[in-house]
């Protein structure tokens, strides 16, 4: 029908156009359902018929609800009404559908959910056009259209279809998420709140489809928006349809598998943006709670239970804390161990074999096992006879066994163990029975059937390799261990829950229950006659919080204190009732050291806790030092290796223990703490290393605790060497994660620690009189350059004292690596490279300063060795930046080291026999004897004449008394005679010796081979001499002059005939007027 001149014109909503949005109305739109007109000829709107108008014009539908929205008439509810019943179920049998569409149904309901105000009325009874009731029948329109435009797959074939949805797509998933809140009353029955019972399925659904037309129309579109991910996430909970619900997850499953790239960011990003409802339960609350009710759910199989076990898996491994912390959780591991089950007996899935579902089950229960192994632990034991978990297991064991996956062999394991002491307590229930333990009796009627079947099975198993072999021997050893622990009536380990008292014949009062009262017990026989009780007595009595521990530990800590090489009489049972792990589980526990000192004594107190810590430090010294019983100690020392990153991250935390002043060593527990955490990481660093031959990397924590202690250790400890010794070894070890190490270690330590540590290094390298043993030094050098090399910036931005100051730390601590008596498995390459890297890292920040601090401290410290050392390395291993270092410092170093003599004289502080340790060692280590180029076995005119010295030792001489190189004391000459040409030519010949491979060299007659060499400078080092008598001539030219006094007696005019023929030929004509 024709509109009249007036009525209102279609109007489209577009996605972000304001006016769209906001139609300006004018007069209704016409219809023939109307049963009376005013006096102009409209509709009268009471009168008119909407199931007629829905029927019959459905072109006019859109524009009568803009209309109605506009006036704000409440007959638009019988409107959506009657569209609703219209559209609800009638897919392909829908003819109006063409007309509603082209009228614009879908912007315009999308433009009224968009319009400020909506939903912002909450009143559930509220029918005004803000309320919720309204907004929900605009969405549910809409819902309808997107479902039926599904259903008709009309845009297979209608572009103008595939654009209106297209154009709606953000816009509509921003506000399906921005609505979460609608999903408040989901349990509400009141027909009043059928929409809001409606939410959940058609927000979910609508999204789904919209997803799926958009892409199945175009492979290739941009990635659409998170919030529609989120969506589905937080809608499914809620979706009382299990047809609905799977739907969901199955689409979500494909964006978290394909789509999806960090499942980290896209989970964090979800939980920070849901506002929590209330406190007793939030939405996220709702969602983890809802996982092991979804997992439970028996008519979910095949491929619908493997999507929605990876979306469990996905959410428990990214957001292990939140599901770690919920109460609500108690759910999920029934329900994923009823999941497993039901699919290893009734699978129907043609896409995924046993082995997936195993591999999910167990991904789940590796991260749940490592991040929650208490709730772990609590709800297997409630649920562990009612879902069989035992059989579960022995078959888990048996297919990760012949699979060969290792990883999933260990969380299997661990399952096993935490199935041990239901199985001890189940036992004991006829001594003392207790409600919490009555129905784990029948565990062992379940599993005695089983157990023989499984361990015929593992064996049964023939290996493809040895990895296989281990792995069979790990599970058979398992399942045994699962067999006997009926047997095992003394202390199990970490799953043990330490709620029941242990067995004891020195107590003299029982309760009413039969249980020992613990005030009664005398703890020295329980000590010396019932050690394999002990670890079980500290377990539960540290769980009850009984104070009697406090009488246990002394006497069980007093035992193990012997001397090293005897065995404790009480060794034998703590290894085997496994104290040490104990120890371990305690100490890590969350409050553990919480109240400093002793008074009034807790439970959190660091009192106590360094008793725990006292006790575990002595059982760790005991079998670092009974490598006798290596063979029986490995068992238990195998479970303290896998628990040393939690162990190693303890330590690390309760640094903080070391801060205190150390003043008359007043502080009892910061020194208490910060020795049992340095020996016992040494300890175990060396049993893990003669034991598992596993070095610790420096991504574990041990490293960090180590050096951060050491800096707290006061000079003179017996054990601060054997710190930074370890901490050596981890870095030599894992040399290329020192960078990672340094600024991990700058990230977590505050400020002022981070400069106290700069300045203990610098202190240290310099102390020259201290009484430490010798590779201490080089370990405390070594980390210093590599702090420096790293972190260069903020070092050298710090305020150190005076005497700490980096450059002269630096030199100082070089020169004493260079003069140390001992040391020869340190190289010369090994002591000088962290030193020069360090100084190019200053240089690169502050090279005003340390061209300041060279000026300074040149003349006071002996640099000429340095430089000396520096040059023959760059010369022999091509090192351009070393080299270019080198010449720069040697043209600064003359003038300051002149003025230096002048003044001082012969009391330079400067270490003695610097110079011929470095030189011997550069010119001897690889290369033969260059005294015998000295000989006078040779004609005269072949070799030259040695220069004289005074320095050389009186018995270290030539037969005709010319003095043997490598017996001069190249320090004195320099100090006195300032031969440094000299030096320089004598490595400049050592040099062309080694390069050519002979011991005798005549430089007349191989003046050809010489030359050749010259003219091709990458095979030889002789071209580099000339730079450096350059740069010393710039510095300090009257000085170079006078050293050219001496070259008669250094052969000074071959080397100049090959200098004047490379310059005349123009390969070296800036240095010609130097060759004049």
């Amino acid at each position: 029908m024709d509109q009249r001149p007036g009525d209102l014109p279609l109007v489209r909503w577009q996605a972000g156009d304001p006016e769209g949005s906001k139609p300006q109305f004018g007069h209704p739109p016409t219809t023939i359902f109307a049963r009376a007109f005013d006096d102009r000829g409209y509709p009268i709107i009471k009168s008119i018929d909407w199931d007629a108008v829905v029927g019959y014009e459905p072109h006019q539908a859109t524009s009568w609800i803009l209309y109605l929205h506009g006036l704000k008439d409440a007959r638009i509810h019988s409107l959506l009404h009657s569209l609703e019943w219209a559209m609800e179920g009638r897919g392909l049998v829908f003819p109006q559908w063409p007309a509603l569409r082209s009228s614009g149904l879908i912007h315009a309901c999308m433009g009224i959910l968009l319009q400020p105000g909506m939903f912002s009325d909450r009143d559930p009874w509220s029918t005004s056009f803000t309320s919720n009731i309204y907004g929900l029948k605009i969405y549910y329109l809409l819902g309808l259209c997107i479902q039926i435009s599904m259903a008709e797959r009309q845009y297979l074939y209608d572009p103008s279809c595939v654009s209106e949805l297209y154009d709606i797509r953000e816009p509509f998933f921003q506000f399906v998420w921005d609505k979460r809140h609608l999903l408040d009353h989901v349990y509400r029955q009141n027909e009043k709140f059928k929409y809001y019972l409606l939410f959940a399925k058609s927000a979910s659904l609508a999204v789904v489809w919209l997803r799926r037309i958009l892409l199945t129309v175009n492979p290739n579109l941009p990635p659409l928006p998170l919030c529609m991910a989120h969506t589905l996430l937080h809608v499914w909970p809620f979706m009382a349809s299990r047809p609905s619900s799977l739907l969901v997850i199955r689409t979500l499953y494909h964006i978290l598998r394909w789509e999806i790239q960090d499942f980290d960011a896209f989970f964090d990003s979800y939980f920070q943006q849901v506002d929590p409802k209330n406190d007793r339960d939030p939405d996220h609350m709702i969602i983890i709670g809802m996982l092991g009710v979804k997992l439970q759910d028996k008519h979910i199989f095949g491929d619908a239970a493997f999507e929605i076990a990876f979306v469990t898996d996905a959410i428990v491994a990214s957001q292990i804390a939140r599901v770690a912390q919920y109460p609500r959780a108690i759910g999920l591991i029934p329900g994923y161990i009823s999941w497993l089950h039901r699919q290893m007996c009734s699978s129907t899935s043609e896409q995924f074999t046993t082995s997936d579902y195993l591999a999910l089950f167990l991904s789940t229960m590796r991260t749940l096992v490592k991040a929650a192994p208490d709730m772990v632990s609590k709800q297997i034991k409630m649920f562990a006879f009612q879902l069989d978990v035992v059989s579960l297991l022995g078959f888990a064991l048996v297919l990760t066994v012949k699979d060969k996956v290792g990883l999933e062999l260990d969380t299997v394991v661990d399952l096993l163990k935490i199935l041990e002491e239901p199985l001890v307590q189940s036992l004991r229930q006829y001594r003392h029975p207790r409600n919490d333990y009555q129905y784990f009796t029948d565990i062992l009627c379940t599993s005695e059937p089983i157990w023989h079947d499984v361990l015929a099975e593992l064996r049964a198993i023939h290996p493809d390799d040895d990895a296989q072999e281990e792995l069979q021997a790990t599970g058979i050893k398992a399942w045994r261990g699962l067999g006997m622990a009926t047997d095992a009536l003394s202390a199990t380990v970490s799953s043990s829950s330490g709620m029941i008292p242990p067995q004891t014949s020195f107590a003299s009062a029982w309760d009413a229950d039969g249980s020992p009262v613990t005030t009664s017990i005398d703890w020295q026989k329980v000590v010396d006659l019932e050690t394999s009780h002990v670890a079980s007595w500290i377990l539960y009595l540290h769980r009850r919080r009984d104070p009697q521990i406090k009488v246990l530990l002394p006497y069980a800590s007093d035992g193990m204190r012997v001397d090293m090489g005897c065995v404790p009489a009480q060794w034998p049972a703590y290894r085997e009732s496994r104290l040490m792990l104990v120890c371990m589980e305690i100490l890590t526990e969350q409050d553990m050291f919480k109240d400093r000192g002793g008074t009034p004594w807790t439970f959190t107190c660091t009192a106590y806790g360094l008793q725990i810590f006292a006790l575990l430090s002595f059982c760790i010294r005991h079998v670092y030092y009974s490598k006798g019983s290596d063979r029986q100690n490995l068992p238990l020392m195998r479970d303290v290796f896998l628990r040393r990153e939690s162990f190693f991250q303890f330590l690390w935390d309760k640094r903080h223990l070391t801060e205190s002043k150390f003043v008359g060593f007043e502080d009892e527990t910061s020194i208490g703490f910060r020795l049992i955490s340095q020996t016992s990481l040494v300890w175990l660093q060396r049993i893990f290393l003669q034991s598992f031959n596993h070095l610790t990397p420096l991504s574990d924590r041990a490293a960090h605790t180590l050096l951060y202690h050491w800096v707290y250790s006061p000079n003179g400890d017996m054990y601060k060497n054997s710190c930074i010794g370890t901490l050596l070894g981890f870095m030599l070890g894992d040399e290329e994660n020192v960078h990672e190490f340094v600024d991990a270690y700058f990230r977590d330590a505050d400020d002022a620690h981070i400069q106290r540590l700069v300045a203990h290094l610098c202190s240290h390298v310099q102390a020259d009189n201290d009484d430490t043993p010798d590779e201490e030094p080089f370990a405390a050098y070594y980390v210093l350059t590599n702090v420096i090399i790293h972190k260069a910036d903020v070092v050298a931005s710090m305020k150190l004292p005076n005497e700490c100051e980096l450059f002269p730390s630096l030199l100082i601590g070089y020169h004493r690596q260079m003069c140390h008596p001992t040391g020869e498995m340190i190289k010369i390459a090994d002591r000088l490279a962290p030193f020069l890297s360090a100084l190019q890292a200053l240089y690169k920040v502050i090279p005003a300063s340390m061209n300041e601090q060279v000026d300074a401290y040149a003349g006071p410290i002996d640099f000429i060795s340095v430089l000396g050392t520096t040059l023959v390395r760059a010369i022999k291993t091509k090192h351009d930046a070393w080299f270019e270092l080198a010449i720069h410092l040697l043209g600064r170093v003359q003038v300051p080291l002149k003025r230096s003599l002048e003044e001082h004289g012969d009391a330079r502080k400067a270490p003695g026999n610097t110079t011929p340790q470095v030189h011997l060692d550069e010119m001897g280590e690889d290369t033969p004897d260059t005294t015998a180029m000295f000989s006078r076995d040779h004609d005269e005119l072949s070799l030259p004449t040695p220069p004289l010295t005074e320095f050389a030792q009186q018995d270290d001489c030539n037969m005709d008394g010319t003095p043997v190189t490598a017996s001069i004391e190249w320090q004195k000459d320099v100090v006195y005679g300032l031969d440094l040409l000299a030096i320089l030519f004598e490595c400049l010949r050592a040099l062309m010796v080694m390069d050519r491979g002979v011991v005798e060299v005549s430089l007349i007659s191989e003046l050809p081979e010489i030359m050749s060499q010259v003219e091709q400078p990458e095979n030889g080092g002789i071209f580099l001499l000339l730079p450096i008598i350059q740069a010393l001539m710039n510095g300090a030219p009257e000085y170079i002059n006078k050293q050219i006094l001496h070259a008669g007696d250094l052969d000074f005019v071959s080397f100049l005939g090959a200098q004047l023929k490379m310059a005349l030929s123009g390969k070296l004509s800036d240095a010609k007027n130097l060759v004049y």
